[in-house]
């Protein structure tokens, strides 16, 4: 059974003293009896100063005689008709005698000489200002994360290229020297040739470790090839179609014009989606939807759309687990790095979605 709540004025008082807005109460008498921080904040005034004066302080002259008897009524009409009253605009002034623009809802109790009125007031300026301030932060925050992202595909192409160069060629070089060497074997220890096929084997098996440690670092279908080109790539690769899957590709040409990292990031989504779709999706899946477009948010503003679709077990609690190695968490970083997000849910078939969303303002040659 809940315990119904029993109303604390001590606990009323501390909210009201620490609420951001500004709350004024004034008696019967238009005298100000309550001025919480947030009035201190807006008028710049201290509560020692506001108490048992006149609401009239905070007013412009014309704005305080008219608002004076608007003030008169609302305490005195009928508890009935005293509702609360809309937010409405209203001029105001500061301690330093500033004129600014408030929104004002008012809230009444008691009759007579017992009345009180109470406003909540709000600066609009403030808050278009914290939501500006707001924007600046998530815009800043998607640029460096913009950064951050070019910084680690420059990164990985520094790396694959020292690969490339330097241990991918040590072991071209340690074959091809396996094989003279094999040429020079004396017909009586040909026991000595399985070690050298052993050999041989093994530095294949670097050799291909190599390059998966290349296409995995780097990207090096994005240097040469289109987006849709690069997936239907990684179409062929993951043995897709083979498999017995249709795939149904939906690109929006205008992709081709995203620079890095919005089309390494994009590119990497799919071949996770993908990949996981083969792994985890089948032999349920039969039937797999890929869609890449852009979308305008603005009339200069473009964010990128991403949807990958399976009809296989579908988004139970675990799946999301199961497909997520470094998988759907890494996605969903890589999306916030660009002020955007990823989500996984139920496909309209009854499989596995995942959808990704970022902004591409900058990202568009």
């Amino acid at each position: 059974m809940i315990t119904p709540y029993k109303q604390d004025p001590g606990h009323l008082e501390q909210i009201v003293e620490i609420a951001h807005e500004a709350i004024v109460t004034i008696n019967s008498d238009q005298r100000i009896v309550a001025f919480n921080r947030g009035a201190e904040r807006m008028f710049g005034y201290s509560r020692g100063e506001m108490l048992g004066t006149s609401l009239d302080r905070l007013l412009p002259a014309p704005v305080a005689r008219h608002h004076s008897q608007l003030a008169h009524h609302f305490l005195n009409c009928s508890p009935q008709d005293r509702t609360m009253a809309p937010r409405r605009p209203v001029r105001a002034r500061n301690a330093e005698g500033q004129e600014f623009e408030v929104l004002i809802t008012l809230y009444s109790t008691g009759t007579g000489d017992s009345a009180i009125a109470t406003a909540v007031i709000v600066a609009p300026s403030e808050r278009r200002e914290s939501n500006e301030q707001l924007r600046r932060l998530l815009e800043q925050n998607r640029r460096n994360g913009i950064q951050l992202l070019k910084r680690e595909n420059d990164y990985r192409r520094r790396l694959a290229q020292l690969i490339h160069n330097d241990l991918s060629q040590e072991a071209v070089s340690i074959g091809v020297n396996l094989e003279l060497a094999r040429q020079y074997i004396p017909e009586q220890k040909r026991e000595l040739e399985e070690l050298f096929t052993r050999i041989n084997n093994a530095i294949q098996r670097v050799h291909d470790t190599v390059d998966q440690l290349i296409n995995q670092t780097r990207l090096p279908l994005l240097d040469s090839f289109t987006l849709a080109e690069a997936v239907a790539d990684c179409i062929r690769r993951l043995g897709i179609r083979d498999s017995g899957l249709i795939i149904e590709e939906m690109i929006d040409p205008d992709v081709e014009q995203l620079q890095d990292p919005a089309k390494t990031i994009a590119y990497r989504i799919v071949q996770e989606s993908l990949t996981n779709i083969m792994r985890h999706a089948r032999p349920a899946a039969s039937k797999v939807s890929l869609e890449i477009r852009i979308e305008k948010s603005g009339p200069s503003r473009s964010r990128l759309l991403l949807r990958i679709d399976d009809d296989g077990h579908g988004c139970q609690p675990s799946d999301t687990e199961k497909r997520s190695g470094i998988g759907i968490q890494q996605m969903r970083e890589w999306c916030t790095a660009l002020g955007g997000h990823l989500t996984t849910s139920t496909s309209p078939w009854g499989g596995f979605r995942v959808s990704g969303i970022f902004p591409i303002e900058g990202e568009l040659s």
